[in-house]
């Protein structure tokens, strides 16, 4: 997270402590019902330092959910300049590293009680990403419409089978999700560039 990063330590741990008093409230109970007060009581700050960081509630859950985002952002644009992280499906091997270290973070934003524009937020980011590389390596043959359908179905299929995994709270491994995701990525291009039927969609 470049922003936290940035920041002294001083400062990130009151966002930690801050953070941490919401995803514990989350999880008891939606977020229209927590209140500033049991916040700072939770992060034992007090309420003008909890306004000197966030607006309200609000702010307060969009940036937890937007630093992961952002992360995951910074790191498939990375790419560009790196493409070879040793692995075979280098986006897809960021999209699983962050939900495999932000685990008990994004299932708590994906639950009923959390930030209903989570997931959605976070599947257009890792689109746009995606696009983003796409034309960048090739820019003659990049089609938008076969890409945004192809990337509906990897996506979306992807995202809520991380999620199913999160929800269910079971151990689970990076490295073969990754092989998993990689290889459902791989076969669906392969449908979405060969395909001719497709044109009669897109």
């Amino acid at each position: 997270m470049r922003k936290i990063k940035n920041m002294n330590r001083s400062t990130r741990r009151t966002r930690a402590a801050i953070r941490d008093a919401l995803l514990a409230a989350i999880a008891q109970k939606p977020i229209s019902d927590i209140t500033v007060q049991e916040i700072i009581d939770q992060a034992n700050v007090c309420r003008t330092t909890f306004y000197a960081h966030f607006r309200d509630i609000n702010d307060l859950v969009n940036t937890v959910g937007d630093e992961i985002i952002d992360e995951l952002g910074d790191e498939l644009a990375s790419l560009c300049y790196a493409p070879d992280q040793g692995s075979d499906f280098p986006t897809v091997a960021s999209v699983v590293r962050i939900y495999a270290e932000y685990a008990d973070t994004i299932r708590l934003l994906n639950s009923p009680n959390g930030d209903l524009t989570f997931n959605a937020r976070m599947q257009e980011r890792i689109y746009s990403s995606i696009s983003d590389l796409r034309r960048a390596y090739d820019p003659i043959h990049f089609n938008e419409d076969r890409h945004r359908l192809y990337s509906c179905y990897v996506i979306s299929g992807g995202i809520s089978v991380l999620n199913a995994l999160l929800d269910s709270r079971r151990s689970w491994d990076p490295d073969h999700a990754e092989r998993i995701f990689g290889d459902m990525a791989a076969y669906g291009q392969r449908v979405f560039q060969i395909d001719s039927s497709i044109d009669s969609i897109a």
